[in-house]
């Protein structure tokens, strides 16, 4: 009998053909070596079971997809069935729980999340809650009189809708302080505003020279206005003050106990630049990453010297377990709400001409060609493409730049987002066995969709807008991710919008009519994809995704039933303890386990 079944981490098609075979070689031997009979056999408490817990409703994302009963060993599932089985493997150390038919479900899988970004934002002054411009400037002033030392002001979470009427200038932000600089991001982190000081330190002027699809804003006099988007963002950044390794990590390990907290277990580290990929690293080197990571590079003009850097990085950085730095990201375009998504026919208003001439056609930022030869570069190098695209041009040119690698692989590329795609193009993604990566807790009418979406994109592209049951329907693999901090952090806050399309609110609450029903998913299909298409695109379904035999014990475990419940109270839900690797990366406090 085996005796290491240790969680391996996840695998990336990048390995040569023989480390596959040992992999799933490994695979068959543990799910032989952990079977039920054989297991009840011996007499040896090594060979005992370390957890069984018992009276659950377990949902396994496989077939039989309802069990009432699991058993872990060492790390992994070495039975699943009925409480009567799960007793005979029972020791005299066995730690046996009677979960009193609460809901248990394989670990979640976050497929778009900015974690390491998001644990240092949590260090800045918060502007989520702001609802005008007058809010933005009261919070910052406060920030500034409490918490600030003298330096550098950073804000992060601005609302768009909060400054559509009044925008932010670099003057008005001048009146928070003149002398220190100051930098504002987005919510959405495609925007930041910037004032006088920080512009100067940044040496940022109107004929200052940008990528990926940067924007300068400037004002009536042709100087820039404060206002930076996507790649000119860049520009501000390289001058910022950079948290040491110490605090990054520990920022980190704050973010990965929230998502441990809400039923995490697995992620796709959606921008990984070398501050947030060294801080994963510091994490797994000292065993304190409570979440296995699948990395995605960060990518922009590539040249040769950047291909043999991020080369270099994937090997450096893959060497630990719970951590793979094989997947890259790259930004087709931005965001609909600022005019940087890439559409195929031209925006419904004329808010453009703010923009200097030659950005008022924004569309990709990578010509067609351009991104063609980035995705081959790198899925030669061995790497799994993340893409952001959030217009329907993006989309497309993410799928041609597919289409156009050779047959056969399994990279598992992925494009995120797709908020809008063309009717042709939604039975691409099977073809290509692209997933589409669905931000579900988008997908309702909120202040951005009523304010700023929909008066750019007109009603027949809003009637089209988040497709996520067209995609399915056209044979999609969906996967799932909630691109925190930009939105909730929480799957059932997803998943119930996913199936409503509206927001997760009290029943008490007024709420807008739902947002595209048609496109509402059903729970199993949200929930497969936080579970088994996360693992799929994970390179980890060998091992994680689904509750069975000889996978790891990554669970979770829910107070309500979110299959019962009626869907519109799928939010209400609590997640009370997650197991990672049969350990427990997070307990409720009312749960005595």
């Amino acid at each position: 009998m085996l005796k290491n079944t240790k969680c391996l981490r996840p695998t990336t098609s990048s390995r040569k053909l023989n480390g596959q075979l040992i992999v799933c070689l490994a695979a068959a031997l543990c799910n032989f070596a952990l079977s039920p009979s054989l297991a009840s056999q011996s007499k040896n408490n090594v060979d005992q079971a370390d957890l069984i817990i018992k009276n659950a409703k377990i949902y396994t994302s496989a077939e039989p997809q309802w069990q009432s009963a699991i058993t872990i060993r060492k790390g992994r599932i070495v039975q699943i069935g009925s409480d009567q089985e799960a007793v005979k493997l029972a020791g005299p150390s066995t730690k046996i729980f009677d979960a009193e038919a609460r809901l248990i479900m394989p670990g979640f899988h976050d497929c778009h999340v900015h974690l390491a970004e998001g644990g240092a934002e949590l260090l800045q002054c918060r502007l989520n809650s702001a609802k005008n411009r007058a809010e933005v400037l009261a919070l910052l002033q406060k920030w500034r009189d409490e918490k600030n030392s003298g330096g550098w002001i950073l804000a992060a979470g601005l609302p768009l809708p909060a400054v559509m009427k009044e925008p932010l200038t670099r003057q008005i932000l001048d009146q928070i302080s003149s002398s220190q600089p100051i930098l504002v991001y987005a919510e959405d982190g495609h925007s930041a505003w910037l004032n006088s000081k920080a512009l100067q330190l940044a040496k940022i002027t109107s004929t200052s020279k940008t990528t990926c699809g940067g924007i300068i804003e400037l004002d009536e006099q042709g100087q820039p206005n404060g206002c930076l988007r996507e790649g000119a963002l860049a520009l501000a950044q390289k001058v910022l003050p950079v948290l040491s390794l110490k605090e990054r990590s520990a920022a980190l390990e704050k973010a990965i106990t929230l998502a441990n907290s809400f039923g995490i277990t697995s992620a796709q580290e959606a921008h990984a630049n070398p501050e947030v990929i060294t801080a994963y690293y510091d994490l797994a080197q000292h065993k304190k990453l409570n979440l296995k990571v699948v990395a995605a590079l960060h990518t922009g003009t590539m040249s040769a010297k950047a291909y043999q850097q991020i080369e270099a990085d994937a090997k450096k950085y893959s060497k630990y377990e719970r951590l793979s730095a094989h997947s890259a990201k790259i930004f087709a375009d931005g965001v609909v709400e600022s005019h940087t998504a890439a559409l195929l026919e031209p925006y419904s208003d004329s808010s453009r001409d703010r923009l200097k001439d030659n950005e008022k056609n924004q569309g990709l930022n990578f010509t067609p060609e351009q991104l063609k030869n980035t995705v081959k570069e790198l899925a030669n190098r061995g790497f799994q493409l993340h893409i952001h695209a959030i217009g329907d041009q993006a989309v497309r040119a993410a799928l041609d730049a597919f289409a156009a690698l050779p047959k056969g692989g399994d990279l598992r590329h992925q494009i995120a987002h797709v908020q809008l795609v063309a009717p042709p193009d939604l039975g691409r993604f099977a073809e290509l066995n692209v997933s589409a990566n669905c931000q579900a807790a988008w997908a309702y009418q909120d202040a951005y969709i009523k304010e700023l979406t929909a008066p750019l994109l007109g009603k027949e592209r809003m009637n089209r807008v988040y497709p996520f049951k067209s995609l399915k329907q056209a044979g999609a693999r969906l996967a799932a991710g909630s691109d925190w901090t930009v939105s909730t952090l929480n799957p059932l806050e997803a998943m119930q919008t996913a199936v409503t399309r509206q927001a997760p609110k009290p029943k008490n609450s007024a709420l807008e009519p739902a947002l595209n029903p048609s496109e509402a998913l059903d729970l199993n299909d949200i929930a497969k994809a936080y579970t088994t298409g996360g693992a799929y695109v994970n390179h980890s379904e060998n091992h994680t995704g689904s509750l069975e035999l000889g996978k790891c014990a990554d669970l979770v475990m829910l107070d309500k039933n979110i299959f019962t419940i009626p869907k519109d109270e799928i939010a209400s839900a609590k997640v009370i303890l997650t197991l990672l690797d049969g350990k427990p990366v997070y307990k409720d406090s009312t749960l005595s386990f």
